[in-house]
């Protein structure tokens, strides 16, 4: 659905830990676990990159809700090699990050999270022609807030919600002497659910996206700082995305996503879910609108189980 996921209508769903934990305060079901596989890169020909992400979450009653997640990315093998071009190692270089989230449900129609998160990255270990380089950690925080009301939408029973999350703000990750700040974000989104008849629901979701640090940032800097800066150029990234659930057994999902700046990217989403009773299937594909994307063509596979 482009990348949305701010506002969209979570119900039974342990990814919306990734794009806004405080929507699962209004979710259906008790407790709920997903895995998810993506193999990246392979239209340019690595074949050995994956990103893998496991997330579930557990209601502890009305009011308060617990989720936990684990990212993880093999970027497969990389070699180093000296000045003359000689191999010195193959490295096999992975990142994973662990989250904690928290949610809370402040009323009928609002909620809030926040989720603690330590990130380990391991780009390589060891002296490389006289740099050295050892796998970094840093630890951050995410906040999250969601709200909906039900309205009528073209004469049909439905609900408006809007949601936001700012995401990794914490700590500078350190390879060796090199500090880098973490892709702090803003994310705001808003989604109209509108049910079409007692079997059908067709929704419509939209997110813009502020990367909170800037492209050229000096690292002795303040994160708050950063922060400022980051908003000279403005530069947001923008997705939208539309949903159509038959019986609660079928869904058809399509969407765009297109980000500005030095790392432009446009592409389409097109893809569809099944459930079955407590066990839910979704795959997703996207399409590049950019001639050589390294992303194109790229597959998402989701497999979610309800436990009660």
């Amino acid at each position: 659905m482009g990348d949305v996921g701010a506002a969209t209508t979570a119900n039974t769903d342990p990814n919306a830990l990734f794009h806004n934990p405080s929507k699962l305060a209004f979710a259906e079901s008790n407790t709920a676990i997903s895995l998810n596989y993506t193999p990246w890169l392979r239209n340019i020909g690595v074949k050995d990159a994956n990103l893998g992400y496991l997330a579930g979450y557990k209601k502890i009653d009305e009011r308060q809700t617990i989720g936990a997640s684990l990212k993880y990315f093999s970027l497969g093998d990389i070699p180093f090699t000296n000045e003359q071009g000689e191999l010195i190692q193959q490295y096999r270089a992975s990142d994973f990050a662990f989250d904690f989230s928290y949610i809370r449900n402040m009323g009928t129609n609002f909620a809030m999270s926040l989720t603690a998160r330590y990130t380990h990255s391991s780009i390589g270990n060891g002296n490389y022609n006289g740099v050295d380089v050892k796998p970094g950690n840093a630890l951050s925080v995410d906040v999250g807030l969601y709200a909906k009301k039900a309205a009528q939408l073209f004469n049909k029973e439905g609900k408006l919600a809007i949601g936001a999350n700012i995401s990794n703000l914490g700590t500078k990750i350190q390879y060796g002497a090199q500090k880098s700040f973490l892709p702090a974000n803003l994310k705001i989104g808003a989604t109209a659910d509108i049910n079409l008849n007692e079997k059908s629901v067709f929704s419509w979701s939209v997110d813009v996206n502020k990367l909170l640090i800037p492209e050229n940032s000096d690292l002795g800097t303040s994160l708050p700082s950063a922060i400022g800066k980051s908003f000279s150029p403005l530069n947001l990234s923008v997705g939208t995305g539309f949903e159509f659930w038959y019986d609660q057994l079928l869904a058809l999902r399509t969407g765009y996503f297109a980000a500005p700046g030095k790392y432009e990217t446009q592409y389409l989403t097109t893809g569809f879910g099944l459930k079955y009773k407590l066990l839910q299937f979704d795959l997703s594909y996207l399409i590049s609108t950019k001639s050589r994307s390294a992303i194109d063509n790229t597959l998402r596979l989701s497999l979610t189980y309800q436990i009660n």
